[in-house]
């Protein structure tokens, strides 16, 4: 028994008719997680930001804001201003990684619960004991606990 000629190229071809629809289910697959991770990472950052305003009980700036899927948020140039006077610098930092979990940040509807670390780097600090008092009093509230336990991580 022989097969016929014409089933040969038939095979061949829903062979790679086949192939064709795994390569668009995987294309489409691959679109909508970064479409869903671009906006979990959206309100990451958001979130993260407001989140740690909130913990320091200080109104902060930064120049950017980049995310890695490696891990972690990278905040570039963040300043942390006074509560007496909004416009004074308390605290400059130049950079602050804040590192979260992305199976989490993909599995949780809440993104802050992804959020595992805040550290800062390449950072460094001048203080004067009378000038800074604000700073210092702020430093150690953090230190202990007492301000608000809004952020998880930055605790």
């Amino acid at each position: 028994m022989r097969s016929s000629p014409a089933r040969g190229p038939r095979r061949r071809f829903l062979e790679l008719l086949l192939l064709a629809g795994f390569l668009a289910a995987g294309v489409v697959g691959v679109y909508q997680l970064n479409l869903l991770l671009s906006r979990k990472m959206e309100q990451l950052k958001e979130r993260a930001i407001a989140a740690i305003e909130t913990r320091l009980g200080h109104k902060i700036r930064y120049r950017s804001i980049a995310p890695s899927v490696l891990g972690f948020l990278a905040v570039r140039d963040l300043t942390v201003f006074s509560v007496q006077d909004a416009e004074r610098p308390l605290l400059r930092i130049s950079r602050v990684k804040i590192h979260y979990s992305l199976l989490r940040l993909l599995s949780t509807r809440d993104p802050l619960q992804s959020l595992s670390e805040v550290q800062i780097s390449n950072s460094s600090f001048e203080v004067d004991r009378e000038r800074d008092r604000e700073l210092l009093e702020f430093l150690e509230r953090l230190r202990t606990g007492k301000a608000a336990a809004s952020c998880p991580a930055c605790a």
